[in-house]
């Protein structure tokens, strides 16, 4: 079978492009997004699927997850071996919550490219929000050993150890991704519950005033909720 990897016909040299993607936080009320998402574009035959695929991408930078799913359908009927579309409509699903088809999503990309980080990435954030930290663990532990650099990584790695009540790991995570971005607002946020729940509590105000700073936004009733 041969895979198709895309790029917009104007464009003369490969380019990623980002978006917002992923969310982490302490339970469902306190989800931020944190990921920024990129996609790999190379030449393509199927302008049809181009066209859709592009409608798709500029509804997701809208916010408009509704809109995004319906032209990315569109893009894979249109060339069902186009392995952005699925990766893509599987982040467009994962933020309208259908985790299981997100993955359905995740999994077929990496059929196609058992590599791409994309892929493995949202299959990881979306097994994170099904409760199922162990499977996000292993995801994002294959996202750095290929990706190493990648600071949002460490960050939902972070949060899945500590769902998992690995404390001392999830600190030396969070510390990892702040090694990498030291402006990665949701890993001062991840360190600063951790260091509350390890009754650091000066460690964890400093952190948590860090994150608010960054544009991390949480309420006042987020330490509250974890006595």
């Amino acid at each position: 079978m041969e895979t198709t990897i895309l790029q917009h016909s104007s464009l003369k040299n490969k380019f990623r492009v980002s978006l917002l993607a992923g969310m982490v936080g302490i339970g469902t009320a306190q989800a931020q997004s944190l990921m920024p998402f990129k996609i790999q574009l190379e030449p393509t035959r199927s302008e049809a699927a181009a066209a859709f695929f592009y409608r798709g991408y500029e509804k997701m930078q809208k916010k408009d997850y509704a809109a995004a799913l319906i032209a990315l359908n569109d893009a894979i009927e249109s060339n069902p071996n186009l392995i952005e579309a699925f990766v893509l409509r599987g982040w467009a699903k994962q933020r309208l919550s259908m985790y299981d088809e997100a993955i359905m999503d995740f999994n077929q990309a990496l059929s196609f490219a058992p590599l791409n980080v994309d892929a493995i990435l949202g299959r990881g954030v979306s097994m994170y929000q099904k409760g199922n930290y162990e499977e996000c663990i292993i995801a994002m532990q294959k996202v750095l050993s290929i990706d190493p650099k990648l600071s949002d990584a460490y960050v939902f790695l972070g949060s899945a150890r500590t769902k998992t009540f690995q404390y001392q790991l999830a600190l030396s995570e969070f510390d990892k991704a702040i090694v990498q971005n030291p402006d990665a607002a949701g890993a001062y946020f991840g360190r600063g519950l951790v260091k509350y729940k390890n009754r650091d509590v000066t460690g964890a105000v400093s952190d948590l005033n860090k994150a608010k700073e960054l544009g991390f936004e949480f309420t006042s009733d987020v330490l509250e909720s974890l006595n």
